[in-house]
């Protein structure tokens, strides 16, 4: 992989207006397993290339590849080149729904997603979901108090939806309660 990295930079000095030859760069970095590298020569490249809409997807495969779908949401959505920003809003998977909607509810709740193609993470405890801990499966229930729940969708080609976000107010619940006497036995 070093051998490649080297290549592949020498290269890329020598033509870099070739966005192919960046994203092979990035992609001998991250065999390097040098994620670091490989995300900056994605950011470089897209300075200088930001009508390269490859690097950009690149750029969303690789934060997704180490869980960084935070990372991926922000570039994505805060992309300031419009013609680019068009072909992403085309391209990305939708954003999931969240269901039912966010509010003051007297009883316990179920929350759940609808969604289209890809797979969905579901946070309800107001972290930013993780591939590792957050795949949905089905309803999740929530507690009594305040909770923030949020979701997004990962395409299998490593592009992400735009993150929801919904809050829950559970509160009011009536609990039956059963009292023993010990000295009534």
């Amino acid at each position: 992989p070093l051998r490649a990295v080297r290549w592949y930079a020498r290269a890329w000095d020598l033509y870099p207006e070739d966005a192919a030859l960046a994203i092979d760069l990035a992609n001998a970095y991250k065999r390097a397993d040098n994620y670091t590298k490989a995300e900056y020569t994605l950011v470089s490249a897209i300075t200088d290339l930001p009508d390269e809409l490859s690097l950009y997807l690149e750029l969303s495969r690789t934060y997704v590849e180490q869980d960084k779908l935070l990372d991926a949401d922000q570039m994505l959505s805060r992309t300031a080149n419009q013609s680019i920003q068009q072909q992403l809003a085309v391209l990305r998977p939708a954003a999931p729904v969240i269901q039912p909607e966010g509010g003051a509810y007297t009883e316990y709740i179920d929350v759940s997603l609808s969604y289209g193609d890809g797979t969905a993470y579901l946070s309800i405890d107001g972290d930013f979901p993780a591939l590792s801990r957050d795949v949905y499966t089905g309803p999740l229930s929530l507690e009594a108090g305040e909770s923030t729940v949020m979701a997004i969708v990962v395409s299998d080609d490593g592009l992400v939806s735009p993150v929801v976000t919904a809050g829950y107010t559970i509160g009011g619940i009536v609990e039956e309660i059963t009292l023993t006497d010990p000295a009534g036995e």
